[in-house]
């Protein structure tokens, strides 16, 4: 039976072929052949009771009579596809999903086709578990409708039952993205934030290019409390397209690290409806109070450090520290030293603490870290230099050499909150756990309290941080 169904199917080919010139004239009215009816009737009735070889027989002879009305055409290979994959024929599936192809590609038929939405839904479904996803391709529509299809399938099903196949799919296909998009979200909902971001590496690896792949990954960094990682993935999440949970998500994790005027530009793009959500009417009342708050009252902002600390892997002393011993140190919470007038190396100071506040890569800021560094060895008598020195140290996680820099410049006064606060996290990863206790303490006062500086602040005034005991890694 299976070698005259392969019989049938070049068959079907053949006659596609020959009769090429009559498809590409289709007629609007002409009706089939009641022969040719009466096989699709024969068809349904035995697929109905199962018998899926007979009703795969019945369905080949009826598309041949359906070859001058590709919409109907296409109708009959869905039906035929079905009954293939219920006889355990992928082989004449693909086949046939090659013919839709075809006739999709030429006449829009498949799109075009009158077929019940419950059947259509079956047969996209039978494509994704059957058809590879390079053959897919070759029809975009079928490929983003099978996705869609199976997508559907298995979230329907219960958690234990969907992880059991998401695992079978990615057992096939380790680069599975559905797979492992749906296992992503599938993380997320089960708040294991570990796996799922393990996920979403494997998701953007199988799919580098995908913004839908990217904006996985933000939501998932998000709920790891990464946002400062979170925004630029999520900020190519489909804007017009956005849910108010995932706007929320978004918003939320701009606020976080204060990007108003980003969260601002969010909010005006989404959806009227989602742009009503509650929870999203709540952030936007939180972006608005933000804007209109008067500019001396504006706290500083930390955007590029936030994002350069969440990224920039930390450097462990490369060919030792850079910073040379100084005759005397000063002590650690002595005042700073005031030179009288302004000092020699002022100028050029400035210059590099403004590309302090430009600097958006980790090569830059090597670069820039060596020329500080090499400034403020030369000058360590200028606390300035070391403060911005120990600035740019923090930013790349140069705990140690952030902390020496900034021990050599002395404790600035209490009015320099922010400033405090780098050496407080600097003395704190770096070991000094009590040190960084008392310059947290002198920067609260002072100290504008985002959702970064509480997170050191809860840390660095824990029971154990003054030993500096397995200090956390931001991330």
């Amino acid at each position: 039976m299976r070698s005259r169904r392969r019989a049938s199917t070049r068959a079907a080919g053949s006659l596609l072929a020959t009769l090429g010139l009559a498809i590409a004239m289709p007629s609007a009215t002409r009706a089939a052949d009641p022969f040719y009816e009466g096989l699709l009737a024969e068809g349904a009735t035995a697929y109905e009771r199962g018998l899926y070889p007979a009703a795969t027989e019945a369905f080949h002879l009826a598309c041949f009579g359906l070859l001058e009305e590709p919409p109907r055409l296409a109708a009959c290979l869905v039906k035929l596809g079905l009954a293939q994959a219920a006889a355990g024929d992928p082989d004449g599936l693909r086949e046939s999903f090659e013919r839709i192809g075809q006739i999709e590609d030429r006449f829009g038929a498949y799109r075009e086709a009158l077929i019940p939405e419950e059947e259509r839904l079956a047969f996209e479904t039978e494509l994704a578990r059957h058809v590879p996803r390079t053959q897919l391709g070759q029809v975009p529509l079928l490929q983003e409708r099978a996705r869609d299809a199976a997508a559907e399938q298995i979230a329907t099903l219960p958690a234990r039952e969907r992880r059991k196949a998401i695992e079978a799919r990615l057992r096939r296909n380790a680069a599975d993205a559905l797979a492992l998009s749906l296992l992503v979200e599938l993380e997320l909902a089960s708040n294991r934030k570990r796996r799922a971001l393990e996920a979403a590496d494997e998701l953007i690896a199988a799919t580098p290019d995908n913004p839908e792949s990217r904006c996985l990954r933000g939501r998932a960094l998000a709920a790891d409390d990464r946002c400062s990682e979170a925004v630029p993935d999520l900020g190519l999440c489909a804007r017009e397209q956005m849910g108010a949970q995932l706007a929320e998500t978004a918003l939320s994790c701009l606020a976080r690290i204060e990007r108003w005027s980003a969260a601002s530009d969010l909010l005006a793009e989404l959806p009227p409806a989602t742009r009503s959500a509650p929870a999203v009417q709540r952030l936007a009342d939180q972006v608005e109070a933000a804007l209109s708050r008067p500019s001396d009252e504006e706290p500083e902002p930390a955007t590029e450090e936030e994002i350069l600390l969440a990224t920039a892997e930390p450097v462990d002393n490369p060919g030792g520290s850079p910073v040379e011993p100084a005759a005397s140190l000063p002590p650690s919470l002595a005042p700073s030293m005031i030179a009288t007038g302004p000092h020699p190396a002022t100028a050029e100071l400035e210059s590099l603490r403004r590309e302090v506040d430009t600097v958006a890569t980790r090569e830059a800021l090597e670069g820039l870290y060596q020329r500080v560094a090499a400034l403020a060895n030369r000058h360590p008598d200028f606390p300035e230099a070391q403060y911005v020195a120990g600035r740019v140290a923090y930013l790349g996680k140069r705990w140690q050499e952030a902390a020496d820099f900034f021990r050599r410049g002395g404790q600035p006064p209490s009015e320099r909150a922010e400033l405090l606060f780098y050496m407080a996290v600097a003395y704190f990863e770096s070991g000094d756990g009590i040190l960084a206790r008392e310059l947290i303490e002198a920067a609260l006062p002072r100290l504008e309290r985002t959702a970064f500086v509480r997170s050191y602040v809860d840390r660095i005034l824990t029971p154990d941080a003054a030993a500096g005991q397995d200090a956390p890694e931001l991330n």
